[in-house]
């Protein structure tokens, strides 16, 4: 199928491997191109193979999972990465997305969940699961706490867009939310990486929520 998805599997566990490449094979929308269960293989068969969107586990023995999703981001940067764990704390997340994933789900996910994370990750979203999204979410609902002075610096409406912008939406579904133009969203993101200084939705987040995620606070 010329138009298919094409994912990846990087897995070190046998029955979760092959329970996700059922799912996969399930959606004809999708295409495997390899399913990995070590460091090496994954890294070496994804640079050579270039799928559209790689499932990426975070315990992978003696390697993590963030660590073999830098190394192929160094080479190709365009391949999208949605983590699929068991792993729901914070910190997890952070590291996650700090580390370059475009997406966080949960082991326990239904197959037509997993599909549709992967069908959004591919159109250029950030799917979570419910859960993961409640978590980073619950730290910009206030916008009481910040780490950097320049979050204060956020207009009420750039602060509207970036909590949808954290809950993973894309652009022309926050400006269906706000009921602004596609073209607003753009310039307020704009407005929003520029103040903050950073290239991405997630290190804003991280300036001005993570800390609040990880401490006892008010926010």
């Amino acid at each position: 199928m010329s138009n298919a998805i094409s994912v990846a599997i990087v897995e070190d566990n046998y029955f979760s491997r092959m329970s996700l490449s059922q799912i996969i094979d399930d959606k004809e929308e999708f295409e495997l191109t390899g399913s990995y269960d070590c460091q090496h293989e994954a890294i070496q068969g994804i640079i050579a193979k270039k799928p559209s969107v790689v499932l990426m586990d975070i315990d992978l023995g003696a390697s993590s999972g963030f660590d073999v999703m830098k190394k192929i981001k160094l080479e190709n940067p365009k391949i999208k990465f949605l983590m699929c764990t068991v792993h729901e704390d914070v910190d997890h997340i952070l590291t996650a997305f700090s580390s370059g994933a475009n997406g966080y789900i949960l082991k326990q996910s239904t197959s037509n969940e997993i599909q549709s994370a992967i069908s959004f990750a591919a159109q250029g979203g950030f799917p979570m699961s419910n859960h993961i999204a409640s978590q980073i979410v619950a730290g910009v609902t206030k916008n009481q706490h910040v780490d950097d002075p320049n979050c204060e610096m956020l207009s009420n409406r750039e602060q509207e867009v970036l909590k949808e912008l954290i809950k993973g939406k894309l652009t022309k579904e926050i400006a269906d939310t706000l009921n602004i133009s596609y073209e607003t969203v753009k310039k307020h993101t704009q407005h929003i990486y520029k103040k903050l200084n950073v290239n991405n939705r997630m290190e804003a987040y991280n300036k001005c929520c993570g800390s609040c995620s990880k401490k006892d606070c008010n926010c």
